[in-house]
Protein backbone atom coordinates (compact mmCIF):
# COMPACT_ATOMS: atom_id res chain seq x y z
CA UNK A 1 0.00 0.00 0.00
CA UNK A 2 1.51 3.50 -1.13
CA UNK A 3 -0.28 6.35 0.30
CA UNK A 4 0.23 9.71 -0.09
CA UNK A 5 -0.97 13.17 1.25
CA UNK A 6 -2.76 15.49 -1.52
CA UNK A 7 -2.21 19.61 -0.69
CA UNK A 8 0.86 18.67 1.23
CA UNK A 9 3.05 20.66 -1.20
CA UNK A 10 0.77 23.40 -1.30
CA UNK A 11 0.52 23.62 2.83
CA UNK A 12 3.98 23.68 3.15
CA UNK A 13 4.96 25.82 0.67
CA UNK A 14 3.09 28.71 2.96
CA UNK A 15 3.49 27.02 6.57
CA UNK A 16 6.47 27.60 8.63
CA UNK A 17 8.58 24.49 8.95
CA UNK A 18 7.38 23.64 12.76
CA UNK A 19 3.68 23.43 11.26
CA UNK A 20 4.33 21.30 8.39
CA UNK A 21 6.16 18.57 10.87
CA UNK A 22 3.48 18.90 13.22
CA UNK A 23 0.74 18.62 10.70
CA UNK A 24 2.66 15.29 9.36
CA UNK A 25 2.96 13.85 12.35
CA UNK A 26 -0.65 14.56 13.23
CA UNK A 27 -1.46 12.32 9.88
CA UNK A 28 1.29 9.53 10.30
CA UNK A 29 -0.34 8.99 13.90
CA UNK A 30 -3.63 8.20 12.08
CA UNK A 31 -1.77 5.65 9.54
CA UNK A 32 0.68 3.89 12.32
CA UNK A 33 -2.77 3.22 14.09
CA UNK A 34 -4.84 2.07 11.41
CA UNK A 35 -2.14 0.21 9.63
CA UNK A 36 -1.13 -1.44 12.70
CA UNK A 37 -4.43 -2.68 13.79
CA UNK A 38 -4.72 -4.68 10.70
CA UNK A 39 -1.06 -6.11 11.38
CA UNK A 40 0.23 -4.66 8.54
CA UNK A 41 3.84 -3.81 8.33
CA UNK A 42 5.04 -0.04 8.21
CA UNK A 43 7.43 -0.38 5.53
CA UNK A 44 8.62 3.76 5.52
CA UNK A 45 7.34 7.06 6.17
CA UNK A 46 8.50 9.06 2.31
CA UNK A 47 8.29 12.71 3.11
CA UNK A 48 4.36 12.94 2.78
CA UNK A 49 3.94 9.21 2.36
CA UNK A 50 3.80 6.31 3.66
CA UNK A 51 4.40 2.59 2.41
CA UNK A 52 2.56 -0.64 4.19
CA UNK A 53 3.19 -4.42 3.36
CA UNK A 54 0.95 -6.69 4.54
CA UNK A 55 1.25 -10.77 4.15
CA UNK A 56 5.28 -9.97 5.39
CA UNK A 57 7.32 -10.44 7.63
CA UNK A 58 4.24 -13.40 8.35
CA UNK A 59 2.33 -14.86 5.86
CA UNK A 60 -1.73 -13.29 6.12
CA UNK A 61 -3.91 -15.63 4.32
CA UNK A 62 -6.35 -12.31 4.01
CA UNK A 63 -3.91 -9.72 3.31
CA UNK A 64 -5.31 -8.21 0.17
CA UNK A 65 -8.44 -7.71 3.04
CA UNK A 66 -6.46 -6.42 5.27
CA UNK A 67 -4.85 -3.93 2.54
CA UNK A 68 -8.30 -3.18 1.59
CA UNK A 69 -9.18 -2.39 4.85
CA UNK A 70 -6.24 -0.55 5.72
CA UNK A 71 -7.18 1.75 2.58
CA UNK A 72 -10.75 2.33 3.63
CA UNK A 73 -10.14 2.58 7.34
CA UNK A 74 -7.47 5.41 6.86
CA UNK A 75 -9.41 7.49 4.80
CA UNK A 76 -12.32 7.15 7.01
CA UNK A 77 -10.08 8.19 9.77
CA UNK A 78 -8.77 11.15 8.05
CA UNK A 79 -11.83 12.40 6.66
CA UNK A 80 -13.37 12.81 11.01
CA UNK A 81 -9.71 14.19 11.45
CA UNK A 82 -10.13 17.03 9.11
CA UNK A 83 -13.48 17.65 10.43
CA UNK A 84 -12.27 17.95 13.73
CA UNK A 85 -9.35 20.25 12.33
CA UNK A 86 -11.50 22.65 10.20
CA UNK A 87 -10.34 21.29 7.12
CA UNK A 88 -7.12 19.17 6.10
CA UNK A 89 -5.72 17.35 3.62
CA UNK A 90 -6.57 13.69 2.40
CA UNK A 91 -4.81 10.48 0.73
CA UNK A 92 -4.49 9.16 -2.67
CA UNK A 93 -4.02 5.60 -2.17
CA UNK A 94 -2.54 2.77 -4.30
CA UNK A 95 -2.59 -0.59 -4.07
CA UNK A 96 -1.50 -4.00 -5.75
CA UNK A 97 -0.73 -7.42 -5.17
CA UNK A 98 1.97 -9.86 -6.54
CA UNK A 99 5.45 -11.12 -5.94
CA UNK A 100 8.07 -8.93 -4.24
CA UNK A 101 11.54 -9.85 -2.57
CA UNK A 102 10.99 -8.58 1.21
CA UNK A 103 13.99 -8.06 3.70
CA UNK A 104 16.54 -5.92 4.54
CA UNK A 105 17.82 -3.80 1.71
CA UNK A 106 20.79 -1.24 2.29
CA UNK A 107 24.38 -0.50 3.26
CA UNK A 108 26.14 -2.24 6.24
CA UNK A 109 26.19 0.98 7.54
CA UNK A 110 22.36 1.50 7.16
CA UNK A 111 20.10 -1.55 6.70
CA UNK A 112 15.89 -1.20 6.05
CA UNK A 113 13.41 -3.38 5.56
CA UNK A 114 12.03 -3.31 2.63
CA UNK A 115 9.89 -4.64 -0.69
CA UNK A 116 11.36 -4.40 -3.69
CA UNK A 117 9.90 -5.45 -7.07
CA UNK A 118 7.49 -4.44 -9.79
CA UNK A 119 4.65 -4.95 -7.69
CA UNK A 120 5.86 -2.42 -5.33
CA UNK A 121 6.68 0.44 -8.18
CA UNK A 122 2.95 -0.68 -9.57
CA UNK A 123 1.77 0.24 -6.07
CA UNK A 124 3.52 3.73 -6.22
CA UNK A 125 1.93 4.11 -9.67
CA UNK A 126 -1.35 3.33 -8.80
CA UNK A 127 -1.39 6.00 -5.80
CA UNK A 128 -0.02 8.72 -8.13
CA UNK A 129 -2.68 8.35 -10.03
CA UNK A 130 -5.18 8.66 -7.24
CA UNK A 131 -7.44 11.44 -6.65
CA UNK A 132 -7.18 13.01 -2.96
CA UNK A 133 -9.68 10.59 -1.27
CA UNK A 134 -9.04 7.89 -3.78
CA UNK A 135 -8.01 4.18 -3.62
CA UNK A 136 -7.00 2.79 -6.68
CA UNK A 137 -5.79 -0.92 -7.21
CA UNK A 138 -4.64 -3.12 -9.90
CA UNK A 139 -6.83 -6.00 -11.38
CA UNK A 140 -4.99 -8.47 -9.52
CA UNK A 141 -5.80 -7.08 -6.48
CA UNK A 142 -9.47 -6.82 -7.47
CA UNK A 143 -9.39 -10.18 -8.40
CA UNK A 144 -8.49 -11.44 -4.94
CA UNK A 145 -11.39 -9.42 -3.33
CA UNK A 146 -14.13 -9.59 -5.80
CA UNK A 147 -16.64 -11.43 -3.99
CA UNK A 148 -15.57 -8.90 -0.05
CA UNK A 149 -15.25 -5.33 -1.66
CA UNK A 150 -17.12 -3.44 -4.74
CA UNK A 151 -14.90 -1.97 -7.35
CA UNK A 152 -15.44 0.99 -10.14
CA UNK A 153 -13.41 -0.32 -13.17
CA UNK A 154 -11.85 3.39 -14.69
CA UNK A 155 -9.37 1.45 -17.89
CA UNK A 156 -6.70 1.07 -18.83
CA UNK A 157 -4.18 3.40 -17.46
CA UNK A 158 -0.41 3.74 -18.98
CA UNK A 159 1.94 3.75 -15.66
CA UNK A 160 5.30 5.53 -16.17
CA UNK A 161 8.24 3.84 -16.38
CA UNK A 162 6.22 1.11 -17.57
CA UNK A 163 5.61 -0.42 -20.90
CA UNK A 164 2.41 -1.74 -20.52
CA UNK A 165 -0.36 -0.19 -19.36
CA UNK A 166 -2.78 -1.83 -16.42
CA UNK A 167 -6.47 -2.18 -15.80
CA UNK A 168 -7.45 -0.05 -12.67
CA UNK A 169 -10.59 -0.06 -10.72
CA UNK A 170 -11.54 2.51 -7.21
CA UNK A 171 -11.99 0.53 -4.36
CA UNK A 172 -15.41 2.08 -3.49
CA UNK A 173 -16.05 0.08 -0.24
CA UNK A 174 -16.50 -3.81 1.12
CA UNK A 175 -19.91 -6.20 0.92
Amino acid sequence: MFADLRGYSTFAEKAPPEKVVELLNEYFAVVVQVVFAREGTLDKFLGDAVIALFNAPTTQADHPLRAAETALALQQTVHTLNQERKGGLNFGIGLHLGEAVVGYVGAAQAMSYTAIGDTVNVAQRLQEAARPGQILVSESFARRLAKQASFRQLGNLPLRGREESILVLELLGLK
